[in-house]
């Protein structure tokens, strides 16, 4: 059964005795990104706010490269991409 979950976020279903795992990688979906490596996501800031406190992670975009412009504007809570994954090529960013 479901005796060893618990309701989480948005009553999303979720181990009650889980470990604390720290992951090193975390892949992002995008609607856009620029060459400086900042994305438009969807509109929640979730990511951001996730990378904020969790800086040493390695943060890689997924987006089509129709959708990879040169530039896009970014709030100072933004942050940028440390690589980005499209269907043409795979950029590498200067966080």
């Amino acid at each position: 059964g479901y005796d060893c979950l618990k309701e989480g976020f948005r009553g999303i279903l979720e181990p009650k005795d889980a470990p604390l795992v720290v992951p090193e990688l975390l892949i992002i979906p995008a609607l856009c990104a620029d060459a400086s490596g900042f994305r438009l996501g969807y509109g929640g800031g979730f990511y951001d706010r996730y990378l904020a406190s969790h800086e040493n992670l390695y943060a890689v975009g997924v987006l089509a490269e129709a959708f990879f412009v040169n530039s896009l504007p970014a709030q100072s809570t933004d942050y940028r991409l440390d690589a980005l994954v499209t269907d043409a090529c795979v950029r590498e960013f200067n966080r």
